[in-house]
């Protein structure tokens, strides 16, 4: 008996979304479409590739291997096709995205709302996520990332950039003091993303002061307070918990309206880039191209606009 193409397409989105449920609901088919096509491909093989309980399916070795081997390939077919078959003025499919909260409250979902008016034939998903996902081994079509690529077998687009600053409380200036220099950070009470080393977070442009600071690090930094979500780390900051670096965006109307204050304003620290990463395939779906071309021309805008203008930040 042969395998049928949709067959494996029904394996690969169960292995990726974890239930036959959550796979139908993406394929637009019913439950009971996806488990005929997972027991007929399983019949093809001669091998069982998930454990079945009640209310379980847990992938065998055999599934783990076939699906790391075959979802980079299936995702190229799926891909070649749909640029062969598109109509360039009209989009459809389904378009699959993942971006971090924080950034996809304030900007990625307006803007994802816009496109789909664009194109209403396209089908769109948007999964607002802090955890990085793995785009060689997921169903996504692109990921929103804030900060510097990592080295993964991905292509990445520059959006825009984002600036940070230093800030904290009225309270805690009154109780503590502010730092007069990049080195006097390391005396204070800090309070950081749980997912970056403090010696990544906390960079700056002034190289020889970050370099006094790098070394404090290395001989242990007074963290108050951790966290991998940007809004509990501001909220930390208004607390008065201590100094914490944030996005601009994010903190300019706390700022504006005394609830923070700037840190070392002679100081700027090293921004960050945004980026839209998609997999490394040989042809690019019309999809996947329209939205980060309509990405690359709405954000950086946006972005500026919330940042405000950078003398309010910094002093020269």
């Amino acid at each position: 008996m042969k395998w049928q193409f949709e067959e494996l397409v029904a394996f690969l989105r169960v292995m990726e979304v974890g239930t036959l449920t959550a796979a139908a609901v993406q394929l637009n088919v019913s439950k009971s479409v996806i488990s005929r096509r997972i027991q007929k491909l399983e019949h093809a093989l001669k091998t069982e590739l998930f454990h079945r309980s009640r209310r379980l399916m847990r992938p065998t070795e055999v599934a783990f291997d076939l699906h790391r081997q075959m979802h980079p390939l299936v995702l190229e077919i799926q891909e070649t096709v749909e640029a062969a078959a598109a109509d360039k003025s009209s989009l459809d499919g389904h378009l699959r995205v993942t971006v971090p909260v924080m950034f996809g409250v304030m900007f990625i979902n307006q803007i994802v709302a816009e496109f789909g008016h664009l194109h209403p034939r396209l089908r769109l998903t948007l999964d607002l996520d802090n955890k990085r996902v793995d785009l060689t081994q997921s169903s996504y079509d692109v990921a929103v990332r804030v900060g510097m690529p990592d080295d993964s077998p991905l292509r990445a687009r520059k959006l825009g950039t984002c600036e940070r600053v230093v800030c904290c409380s009225p309270a805690y200036s009154k109780k503590h003091g502010i730092p007069a220099s990049i080195a006097q950070l390391s005396e204070h009470e800090l309070i950081e993303y749980s997912h970056v080393h403090p010696s990544q977070l906390w960079r700056f442009e002034n190289c020889s002061e970050s370099d006094k600071l790098t070394a404090a690090i290395r001989t242990g930094m007074r963290s108050r307070m951790a966290s991998n979500n940007g809004a509990a780390i501001r909220e930390a900051a208004i607390a008065g918990l201590g100094l914490a670096i944030l996005p601009a965006y994010f903190v300019a109307s706390d700022i504006r309206e005394g609830k923070l204050i700037v840190v070392l304003p002679h100081e700027k620290p090293v921004p960050v880039g945004v980026y839209a990463m998609y997999p490394m395939t040989r042809y690019v779906a019309p999809k996947v191209r329209a939205f980060i071309d309509h990405l690359a021309g709405v954000l950086p805008i946006r972005l500026e606009g919330a940042q405000g203008p950078k003398q309010a930040l910094y002093q020269s």
